[in-house]
């Protein structure tokens, strides 16, 4: 796979095995690279970072994190301050506390400006039986919110 890579002449600064292939940046084209690999079949999809509206990250089907560029949010801060605080309120008020269940999923949703296609999703971890490496998949997956995240608020400045 690391063939397929530099064989298209990319200048990755940073790269991460995913639970379906690599994703991969290449900071001087101002691109996002993921190759995915299914049964030795490779595929590409390359989105430019001006492409990135949207990021969310996503543990077992809930979302633990949103970010979007600043066109995009608009009043829906609002909403998610005012649901949020009082979401907060009643769970504290409950008393219930969730027992830790076994995580089975983890993923990275990029939302892109692609009207055929404005899904992007990075499954960084699916539970097959075992969870050795899972606290370096969700370190891995939280470094690229933050990396995904830094690319919108980059996008985001030089629209103003």
């Amino acid at each position: 796979m690391n063939n397929f890579i530099k064989g298209k002449g990319y200048d990755i600064s940073c790269k991460t095995m995913t639970s379906t292939g690599i994703i991969a940046l290449d900071i001087n084209k101002e691109i996002f690279i993921a190759i995915n690999n299914k049964r030795c079949i490779f595929s590409e999809k390359v989105i430019p970072f001006s492409d990135i509206i949207a990021c969310e990250l996503v543990i077992d089907g809930e979302s633990v994190y949103k970010k979007s560029t600043s066109r995009v949010l608009g009043g829906a801060i609002v909403g998610n301050v005012l649901a949020g605080g009082v979401g907060t309120v009643i769970g504290g008020l409950s008393g219930k506390s969730k027992k830790k269940e076994k995580i089975k999923s983890i993923n990275l949703n990029l939302t892109l400006r692609d009207i055929e296609n404005p899904l992007y999703i990075i499954k960084f971890y699916e539970y097959k039986g075992t969870d050795m490496l899972l606290d370096t998949i969700k370190k891995a997956a939280e470094e690229w919110k933050s990396r995904i995240s830094a690319i919108i608020d980059k996008e985001d400045s030089k629209s103003k």
